[in-house]
């Protein structure tokens, strides 16, 4: 059988392990994905016919007391990667062997995460899939481009005179105690920000970035004399560096610690040849969103996020959103999750 749905490590690893790291993100690895396994089942999907291939994880996810399932791609950017994301015949026809596998497992739908810079056509060329979310985000491409001096040329006149007022030191290493430190500040951030319960990382979370290959993760500090006052984990593999999460204390703002710890990890993925540095987008899919406004100071290149929903059996998904429907008729729970795709989990 040239597809499966399975839960083989070993596979897993040699396939991503067979592809060149232009063509996969750290987000489509064993490692990074088993981080986000908890109580559900982790799977692959791998199609291949002769030397053409569709790729991508899941998350299978049961669905309260009821014998179903759905699934989500997780946290992050590890949608479908594949060399046919212009072949609306072979991603339909993969997709067509996905539903196949994902029925006999009682799964019922789902909802995928596309990489806004690998395979990024495949959310426009896949006949059953609707798109459901979309947003700009913001990326650096270092490709042409390995000179910091025209980079920084190239940042906001605000950006550019506060990093050359800066005497805050930085550096970056994989330690845990630095990490330790971090989602400390970070937790106190999300606190200040009353940020939704989705942004409080468990400390096993954090642990397990740390358990990750070196080569795969770094975090960058921020100091002012002994203080952390912020910093940044990105996730990388030879190619990609992405911004995974970043904080910084609000009383040291007036030091410019969220500009600082950018214009740093710019200058590492120079010195190191990233190709493309992902920032990310903002808190919101708004073109005005203050975040969203704040990493293009550092980048002018948009480019799409996008979140697809895929419906495998239709009956037993609306029936699933009609009776949530009922039940929280005209209440607090329909008005904030009614539009969401897989609304019966809230």
């Amino acid at each position: 059988m040239n597809y499966i749905l399975s839960d083989d490590k070993k596979v897993w690893k040699t396939f991503i392990s067979s592809l060149d790291e232009k063509d996969f993100d750290i987000y489509h690895t064993y490692e990074f994905n088993n981080i986000y396994k908890k109580n559900n089942e982790l799977l692959f999907f791998l199609y291949q016919q002769n030397k053409n291939y569709l790729f991508f994880p899941i998350l299978k996810k049961k669905i309260g007391n009821s014998d179903y399932f759905d699934f989500e791609t997780p946290y992050g950017y590890g949608g479908p990667i594949t060399n046919c994301s212009d072949d609306k015949n072979f991603l339909d026809f993969s997709f067509q062997k996905f539903k196949q596998l994902a029925i006999k497992e009682k799964i019922i739908a789902g909802i995928i995460r596309f990489n806004p810079y690998i395979a990024k056509s495949c959310i426009n060329n896949i006949r059953d899939i609707k798109k459901i979310y979309s947003c700009k985000t913001v990326i650096l491409n270092l490709i042409q481009n390995h000179d910091y001096e025209r980079i920084f040329d190239n940042y906001s006149k605000d950006i550019k005179t506060r990093i050359k007022k800066n005497k805050n030191t930085y550096f970056f290493s994989n330690k845990f105690d630095s990490v330790k430190k971090f989602s400390e500040i970070y937790y106190k951030r999300m606190s200040d920000h009353n940020a939704d319960e989705s942004y409080f990382f468990e400390k096993e979370y954090f642990e397990n970035i740390t358990l990750l290959n070196e080569d795969f993760w770094k975090i960058v500090e921020i100091h002012d004399n002994e203080n952390i006052i912020g910093g940044a984990i990105i996730l990388q593999n030879k190619k990609y560096c992405n911004i995974h999460l970043s904080s910084s204390l609000k009383e040291y703002f007036k030091f410019s610690p969220n500009i600082i710890i950018r214009d740093a990890i710019i200058k590492y993925c120079v010195e190191n040849k990233i190709e493309i540095l992902h920032f990310g987008g903002g808190r919101t899919n708004e073109f005005n969103d203050s975040l969203l406004n704040f990493k293009k100071k550092f980048s002018k290149e948009l480019i799409d996020y996008n979140l697809g929903g895929f419906i495998l059996n239709d009956k037993v998904y609306l029936d699933l959103c009609t009776n949530w429907e009922k039940k929280y008729f005209d209440s607090a729970e329909k008005k904030k999750f009614n539009n969401y795709f897989l609304k019966y989990r809230y």
